[in-house]
């Protein structure tokens, strides 16, 4: 009885069959191609999200610097953190503004935050507006003597597209660079100079590659 037991047992291991070397290979190679294909993807995508928060940013931005103007008649530069608060916004007779580097909270009445503030030109009246940045987002906001006309730009740092807008201009405009993902506290594309009654961003360089100049989006 137990030869009978110890054959039937022996013949039942010897029939099972594992992986062959070939098909482990195989397995590994489908694998292979897979990853080469979903990695890369997943790469762009995550830039693409980037991309959107800092075009997000731009046209917050462009909505605030339009109510600091309809209620004060200019427009205003962008003030890093750690800020101020609106209370005692330091104003702005033109210029360039400060690179506020997100996560940047709004400032208020009563907070410290990031914001867009100027200076009339005629009375002297300071005006400021808060403004947010988001997590990685850099914005910058400069003006023209006057505050009569402005231009910013945001990126994300781990993004390759910068964005801009123009008091000019209604169009949002873009250039784009493959090596600026990764550069931090920086805006990285190349800035025009503020004017007013201009649409400075159109046909200017913007340092991108291959997208060179400035293009509306």
């Amino acid at each position: 009885m137990y030869n009978s037991w110890y054959k039937s047992t022996a013949k039942t291991s010897d029939g099972e069959r594992g992986f062959t070397l070939v098909e482990l290979l195989i397995v590994v190679a489908i694998i292979g191609i897979l990853a080469a294909i979903a990695i890369p993807q997943f790469a762009a995508y995550r830039i693409r999200s980037y991309n959107a928060s800092a075009g997000s940013d731009c046209r917050n931005m462009r909505t605030a610097e339009e109510t600091i103007f309809a209620d004060n008649q200019y427009y205003g530069v962008s003030v890093a953190l750690p800020g101020t608060t609106l209370a005692a916004a330091p104003g702005s007779a033109g210029g360039a503004g400060g690179v506020v580097l997100g996560p940047a909270s709004p400032a208020s009445a009563a907070a410290a935050g990031s914001l867009l503030t100027g200076t009339h030109p005629v009375t002297g009246a300071i005006g400021a507006i808060g403004v947010s940045a988001s997590n990685g987002s850099n914005m910058q906001v400069n003006t023209t003597a006057g505050n009569g006309s402005y231009l910013g730009v945001c990126r994300h740092e781990l993004g390759d597209t910068a964005y801009g807008g123009d008091s000019d201009s209604s169009a949002i405009y873009f250039v784009r660079n493959a090596a600026w993902p990764g550069t931090l506290n920086a805006l990285s594309a190349t800035i025009p100079a503020a004017t007013n009654a201009v649409d400075d961003f159109n046909g200017a360089a913007g340092g991108g590659a291959p997208t060179a100049n400035w293009t509306v989006q």
